[in-house]
């Protein structure tokens, strides 16, 4: 009986392995523009297509590198690396 538990569970356990590492596959091979800017303490901004990121002088502590990541559909991510 505890063998047949086992099983399941371990079958359970192998479905949803394989459900992550396909919407992990899916995620990863989506169309995906990115670029980076290095913004210095004295301001700065960074531009992908139609999303423009500004930061005024004093706002960052230090020389800092964002990131602007569009993933379609109007979803952008950022921030520093």
């Amino acid at each position: 009986m505890k063998k047949r538990i086992d099983l399941k569970l371990l079958s359970v356990l192998c479905v949803i392995v394989l459900v992550f590492l396909a919407l992990s596959t899916f995620a990863f091979s989506a169309k995906k523009e990115k670029v980076e800017e290095w913004i210095g303490v004295e301001g700065g901004s960074v531009t992908l297509e139609d999303v423009t990121i500004t930061f005024d002088s004093g706002i960052l502590t230090k020389d800092t590198k964002i990131f602007i990541i569009y993933f379609g559909d109007n979803v952008y991510q950022f921030g520093p690396e």
